[in-house]
């Protein structure tokens, strides 16, 4: 809608400029009998013309304040039309991750008991081994939207330190070491990868490095498989140079094969 104020701020300038060229030289507007008269009879009466209200705009539904802003916006509803109920939570605020702050966000509780994280994501769970957090890629990958390192950026989004030291599933490809025949460290990362030549290599934000709580036989090299691993979940930035080369790690972690 800028359009509109810019249609009206250049009418308003128009006006302007006519209303100044209606004047001799440059000096006070010209002032018509008709006008003038009326206002001499309304002296003469003792009154003044009483000037009409103002219209009063009607108030928006839902609507918030940005702070330092005269735009208003609507409250958006949660992922799963729910509108969050409740002030903002303050899970994960207390936790400590190295080389790292944690930024603020806006975490509520939905009638079903899950989390809604800034309006963007929706969180199930309780991080316990029991029930676990739900996680997704995209969810996890949200890090680089405020963590790079390499270009001053420290703060860590408080949805994702929720997950600090929490019980957490999260469901992708593998790769094994490519030196053993049984293993109990495994990388689970969002795209196929073979650890070596096949598949797109993982960046740190889209690759967890797990170690298994039980040892398990690595079978043909090469292999691609997609698998689900429950485990407890750390965010511990490996930064090298100001190049965050490493980010989730996982421990005591169980791993179900899908394929």
């Amino acid at each position: 809608m800028r359009w509109f104020w810019v249609a009206v701020a250049a009418l308003g300038a128009l006006g302007a400029v006519a209303w100044w060229m209606d004047t001799p030289d440059g000096g006070a507007p010209m002032v018509d009998a008709p006008a003038e008269s009326a206002r001499a009879s309304a002296g003469a009466h003792g009154t003044a013309p009483t000037p009409a209200p103002a219209p009063v705009a009607a108030p928006i539904p839902n609507a918030s304040v940005e702070p330092n802003s005269a735009r208003t916006t609507a409250v958006a509803p949660a992922a799963n039309g729910s509108t969050p109920r409740g002030d903002s939570l303050a899970l994960g605020m207390d936790a400590t991750i190295s080389a790292a702050t944690v930024s603020p966000g806006n975490i509520t509780r939905l009638p079903s008991g899950a989390l809604s994280c800034d309006g963007r994501y929706e969180l199930t769970g309780d991080g316990t081994r029991e029930r676990p957090y739900q996680v997704t890629w995209e969810f996890l990958t949200s890090a680089e939207d405020t963590y790079v390192p390499r270009l001053g950026m420290s703060a860590v989004p408080q949805r994702l330190a929720i997950l600090q030291n929490s019980w957490v599933t999260v469901s992708g490809y593998i790769a094994y070491p490519l030196v053993a025949t049984e293993t109990d460290e495994v990388l689970l990362m969002l795209n196929q990868w073979d650890g070596c030549c096949i598949g797109v290599p993982p960046t740190p934000y889209d690759a967890v490095e797990v170690r298994l709580e039980h040892a398990i036989e690595v079978g043909r090299r090469h292999q691609i498989q997609y698998a689900t691993i429950t485990g407890k979940l750390e965010i511990d930035p490996y930064v090298v140079d100001k190049w965050l080369v490493g980010l989730y790690l996982m421990e005591d972690a169980s791993l179900t094969t899908d394929l």
